[in-house]
């Protein structure tokens, strides 16, 4: 998504506002968020060409933001799974 467009339009600029609106959204729906985080670690690229290769201060600063904003809610909603305490039932019979 984020290669396509800033390699498609050619536009930092409408790349930038593009990643902002999306932060609020991705904000607000967990789901959304790591469906977003799975698909930049099946783009091969995404993270060599908008963090490392862009020439464009502004875009790398939005898109890690992006990342930071997901990261941040996938943690948040995986909390009460990961503190939960695991329980076992014994199922051995007393002799």
């Amino acid at each position: 998504m984020a290669l396509d467009i800033i390699l498609k339009l050619k536009d930092s600029e409408t790349f930038v506002k593009l990643m902002q609106q999306l932060s609020p959204m991705l904000q607000s729906h967990a789901l959304a968020s790591v469906w977003f985080l799975k698909w930049v670690t099946e783009q091969v690229n995404v993270l060599q060409q908008v963090l490392l290769c862009s020439n464009v201060p502004e875009v790398r600063e939005v898109f890690a933001n992006l990342l930071c904003t997901t990261f941040a809610v996938v943690v948040r909603n995986e909390e009460p799974y990961l503190s939960a305490q695991e329980e076992f039932i014994d199922f051995e019979c007393e002799q």
